[in-house]
């Protein structure tokens, strides 16, 4: 069936273009290698690959221009990471729950979803979703700033929902993003929550842009 749907809607892949498939054999291959660590401040990161080529094309079609049919795949990678990403010696923090980063309002009415918490809610085997971030007051653009213009924007810009603070208190939690460029939006998301008295583990990305070496993203 699914082959049959592909062929009348004319699918491309979402990373090369080339007909027939969402995600190609050759494109996969973007996401089978090693994670990326990196440290943001006093936060470890772990990205499934870097943001770069054809993973790069897949994630602005997938948050951007409507390819919400890559959920299960970028879904995969992201089970991947969470079972491989080594965990500091925190009770339960191997099982923590899922904090995805809120969408700005004005990206959720342009999106007409939040794509960042479908990944989540699609990792498997399931685990505890907690989105319990908002943002607090507007947000300029990100797109374009440099990392001291980043943090300036995002400083004191997130906060724990009404109601959550007591799901939120003592518990193991991971971030979850899809692109860690700066790192500002993680480690503002980690602030929010520290004030909540979570425990953030680190943060989990599909993606992390490069800067040295593909192991050491400082």
């Amino acid at each position: 069936m699914r082959e049959l749907v592909d062929l009348v809607l004319a699918v491309r892949c979402a990373g090369c273009g080339a007909d027939g498939a969402r995600w190609c054999p050759g494109c996969a291959e973007s996401l089978g290698g090693p994670p990326v660590r990196s440290e943001r401040g006093d936060l470890q990161v772990w990205a499934a690959a870097p943001y770069d080529g054809v993973l790069r094309e897949a994630l602005n079609g997938w948050k951007d221009h409507g390819r919400a049919d890559l959920d299960a795949v970028l879904a995969g990678a992201l089970s991947t990471l969470l079972a491989h990403a080594p965990v500091a010696g925190l009770p339960g923090s191997g099982h923590g729950a899922l904090v995805p980063v809120p969408s700005s309002a004005t990206a959720r009415r342009a999106r007409g979803r939040q794509p960042v918490r479908d990944l989540a809610l699609a990792v498997r085997p399931r685990r505890v979703v907690l989105p319990a971030l908002r943002h607090g007051r507007p947000l300029t653009d990100q797109a374009g700033l440099g990392q001291q213009a980043r943090a300036r924007n995002l400083a004191g810009a997130m906060r724990v929902r009404s109601g959550w603070r007591g799901r939120l208190r003592g518990r193991p939690v991971w971030l979850v993003d899809d692109v860690v460029t700066s790192g500002a939006t993680l480690l503002e998301a980690a602030r929010a929550l520290r004030a909540a008295d979570a425990v953030v583990v680190g943060g989990v990305c599909l993606a992390a842009t490069l800067r040295r070496r593909p192991n050491d993203l400082r």
